[in-house]
């Protein structure tokens, strides 16, 4: 994420995501991914805390705390996140 490298995310991904932004807009895995791409948003920090995770057979739920700082749309931020993502194993090779 601070490299903008979408490489990874959009292999691990599912193209299925539903992303909710810490200001509450829905976005699909394309518009996340195409937003790193675009230079529409930058990370300069991303420091993680107060990881909690919840695993099962085949899904892990993971909620996070994140101090972020970067640029969106040429206007500076910096802020403290909390964000709740939801992993599951869709095949065997992985």
């Amino acid at each position: 994420m601070l490299a903008s490298d979408v490489g990874a995310p959009d292999a691990l991904i599912s193209n299925d995501l539903i992303f909710t932004t810490h200001h509450g807009a829905v976005m699909s895995k394309h518009d996340d991914l195409a937003a790193h791409l675009s230079d529409l948003l930058k990370f300069h920090k991303i420091e993680l805390s107060e990881r909690r995770r919840l695993a099962m057979i085949s899904t892990a739920f993971v909620s996070v705390l994140a101090k972020v700082s970067g640029v969106l749309a040429d206007s500076p931020f910096e802020d403290d996140i909390r964000f709740c993502l939801r992993w599951q194993l869709m095949s065997d090779n992985i």
